[in-house]
């Protein structure tokens, strides 16, 4: 994993929101965080997959599936997403 975290961009941002207004409302405190939550790049063959940086350097394993969804991007390709949280109900992958 490319670990140099950075900012979620605006689009990046606005499909996580998207994405956790679709989920369980147990889940919307999460969007107060994304502003300031840091993500790195996984290393996927160029799938753009993101990984969300706790601050810790702790083995974090899949606890939740907040939603999925499917859209056609501008290059009219395909695109499945999905909001996972680790197991502790933090924002994950």
């Amino acid at each position: 994993m490319n670990m140099e975290a950075r900012k979620l961009t605006d689009e990046e941002k606005a499909i996580v929101t998207a994405l956790i207004r679709a989920g369980d409302r147990k889940w919307s405190h999460l969007t107060k965080s994304l502003s300031s939550v840091k993500v790195m790049k996984m290393e996927d063959g160029e799938m753009g997959s993101l990984s969300f940086s706790n601050g810790k350097n702790k083995d974090r394993k899949l606890g939740y599936v907040v939603s999925q969804a499917e859209f056609t991007d501008g290059d009219d390709i395909a695109v499945s997403v999905a909001l996972n949280l680790d197991e502790e109900g933090q924002l994950f992958e």
